[in-house]
């Protein structure tokens, strides 16, 4: 593929973007009036503002058809729509927008327009959790009963954007990946939004989740998925190809063994593909307000 995607938004995340895209040979523009140096680096063109940087590229003979939207939270849904107002395929980093509505608005944008959304939920392309999915979805542990999803960290800094939102998205991703084909009844929500809280979620197959964030607690990630037949747990602080144990009903705990690589240039890969042969991404539209969704009802009883 030529280069043929531009990143809006290069700060701690974006840089890994800018990266992977340069590295891929895909990357032809950078707009982030912090990010000169950068472009510069990889011999791409920097911009201000991502309206400047279309302005500039789109209407090339050589243009860009695609985008990355990695800049903060609160600007999702308008550079959204720019992008796709544009005619580009887009990758936008999670959360896809700050509210459900938004959320559709913009899926139903990019289905007009015959054009990729993909969100960058990137768990949802860690190779530990696609075999721990992989696993599960051949019946491993039986039926899925429960699960829980654990997101701590320290955080000194001020966010952009609180819990539900900051962190929430990589756990409701992986929730929705595990209960696909069942529609969510009733979400809750217990804590502070800005430190620690609960979120949970029941579904109409009679799976219970439970996802517990916080910014001031000791760093732990960690998904534990029970069944009918025992539990399978992705312990991200295990060493690669260690993460993902099962403990089956009579039986010795089993490390399971996966093939390790990069997540986000796994998503990347998986974009571009979508983008050449006209496929729904994994994290396309349907499953980004499946997400939503979660985190919407979550939000709501939060602000009750």
């Amino acid at each position: 593929m030529p280069k043929k995607i531009i990143l809006v938004g290069c700060g701690v995340w974006g840089k890994n973007h800018a990266r992977n895209l340069h590295e891929m040979g895909v990357l032809a523009g950078i707009a982030d009036p912090k990010a000169g140096n950068i472009a510069a680096q990889y011999n791409v063109p920097h911009f201000d503002n991502i309206t400047q940087m279309i302005d500039a590229l789109v209407s090339n003979a050589d243009a860009p058809t695609a985008i990355v939207i990695a800049s903060p939270d609160i600007t999702h849904y308008q550079y959204g729509k720019i992008a796709l107002e544009a005619g580009l395929d887009v990758l936008m980093e999670k959360p896809l927008t700050m509210n459900l509505q938004q959320a559709r608005d913009l899926c139903v944008m990019a289905k007009d327009r015959n054009k990729i959304l993909m969100v960058g939920h990137l768990l949802r392309y860690h190779a530990a959790f696609r075999c721990l999915l992989a696993k599960t979805q051949a019946g491993l542990i039986g039926d899925v009963k429960n699960i829980l999803s654990i997101r701590h960290d320290m955080m000194d800094a001020p966010r952009d954007s609180d819990l539900i939102w900051g962190y929430g998205p990589h756990d409701a991703s992986m929730v929705t990946a595990l209960v696909s084909d069942s529609a969510l009844t009733i979400s809750g929500f217990y804590g502070d939004m800005l430190k620690e809280c609960v979120l949970s979620a029941s579904f109409a197959s009679g799976v219970q989740a439970t996802i517990s964030l916080s910014w001031q607690a000791p760093k732990r990630r960690l998904l534990m998925v029970q069944g009918t037949k025992g539990q399978i747990i992705f312990d991200d602080a295990k060493p690669d190809g260690m993460k993902i144990i099962a403990h089956l009903s009579g039986k010795q705990p089993q490390i399971i063994t996966y093939e390790t690589g990069e997540p986000l240039r796994t998503e990347l890969e998986h974009f571009i593909d979508s983008i050449q042969n006209r496929t729904q991404a994994l994290t396309g539209a349907d499953e980004s307000l499946k997400v939503m969704e979660i985190l919407d009802a979550c939000a709501t009883m939060a602000t009750k």
